[in-house]
């Protein structure tokens, strides 16, 4: 408690500037950050938030979200234009610049925020990276990831921070409402996620005779729309704004997620904090997880077996396993220690 209060006292003078790509809390893919600006605005004097599309958002009063235009579909010099009008206008609310994922925001501000002397953060969380991505880096004082195998995590000015999970929105529901031996999957569905090898291993457990019941919520960008159309089955069902997943992990016993290592996949641990057992590709979990609920390579008779391992796990094993899920989620990587740390950083006079 003291630590948070002092915490509150430093922070007090603050001012902030987010630079990100939507501000929506209902969209399916982004809506969470819509959580990490509210919860960051508890922690500062003031919060201006730059963003591409605006849609629906419930912040403070105080808390001044402006949009370049995406949402009314504006040109792109039109997008650059209110870009530099918002930064230089709002010059005298901000001392430092939170830049979240995109490293253009970085790239085309970073002179400018330096000859106005304010810090300059970066999120970048990205297995991958590149000449814009070490372009971002150079403006940043601190660059901010969660996976050890992100691209960002071998700079020397990178710090890597808890993924920032509402877990007091992310939480065990009512046990009656789980289903038994429903195996889930939501997220973006891209061939990075992978959904087409846990089709294959469903296939299989059906083929095993199996007993069990599939979910996959999800949507694919435009450009991975013929990878959704070759692969979508009956149990297919749309996204969901964010305020509706933790209904839906709690409906689940198992859920699956095989984006490879590299980025940290929020919906691991958004399932983890709800008591749902998980099966994961991403090592970063291997020193958390027991090895039945890691599954490395693209094998679906490998993920088949995985499956029917924790499917047939006893019920106190199983309790087991959800509770030690939801302390990990809850003390490493809750939102409430994430923005601490965060405006640790953004509060630092070095």
């Amino acid at each position: 408690m003291v630590s948070q209060h002092l915490g509150r006292i430093i922070t007090d003078k603050m001012k902030l500037l987010i630079l990100t790509q939507k501000m929506n809390r209902n969209d399916p893919i982004l809506g969470f950050f819509h959580d990490w600006v509210k919860r960051l605005s508890e922690r500062v004097e003031s919060l201006t938030v730059v963003c591409l599309e605006k849609g629906e958002f419930d912040l403070p009063m105080d808390v001044k979200v402006l949009s370049l235009g995406k949402e009314s579909s504006q040109s792109r010099l039109k997008y650059l234009w209110r870009f530099y009008k918002y930064i230089w206008r709002e010059r005298k609310n901000y001392d430092a610049v939170f830049v979240h994922m995109n490293p253009e925001y970085a790239i085309l501000g970073g002179l400018l925020w330096r000859l106005l002397g304010k810090k300059i953060f970066f999120w970048y969380n990205h297995r991958q990276g590149g000449v814009r991505a070490r372009l971002a880096f150079l403006f940043a004082r601190k660059i901010f990831y969660t996976s050890p195998w992100a691209f960002a995590s071998g700079f020397k000015r990178a710090r890597r921070m808890p993924a920032g999970i509402d877990t007091g929105k992310f939480k065990p529901g009512d046990p009656k409402f789980r289903i038994p031996r429903l195996i889930l999957s939501l997220g973006r569905i891209s061939p990075v996620k992978r959904i087409d090898l846990f089709i294959e291993a469903l296939d299989l457990l059906a083929a095993d005779r199996v007993d069990f019941s599939a979910r996959v919520y999800g949507e694919p960008p435009a450009r991975d729309r013929p990878y959704y159309e070759r692969i979508r089955r009956q149990f297919f069902y749309p996204s969901v704004p964010p305020q509706k997943t933790p209904e839906i992990y709690n409906q689940a016993e198992i859920f699956i997620n095989l984006t490879p290592s590299g980025s940290f996949d929020k919906t691991i641990l958004e399932a983890m904090a709800c008591g749902t057992l998980v099966i994961v590709a991403n090592q970063s979990l291997a020193k958390i997880l027991p090895e039945s609920f890691l599954c490395a390579g693209a094998n679906p008779r490998h993920l088949a077996d995985k499956i029917k391992t924790v499917l047939n796990l006893s019920a106190k094993e199983k309790e087991d396993h959800r509770r030690r899920c939801r302390d990990y989620a809850v003390k490493e990587h809750g939102l409430g220690l994430l923005a601490d740390e965060l405006s640790r950083y953004f509060n630092d006079q070095d």
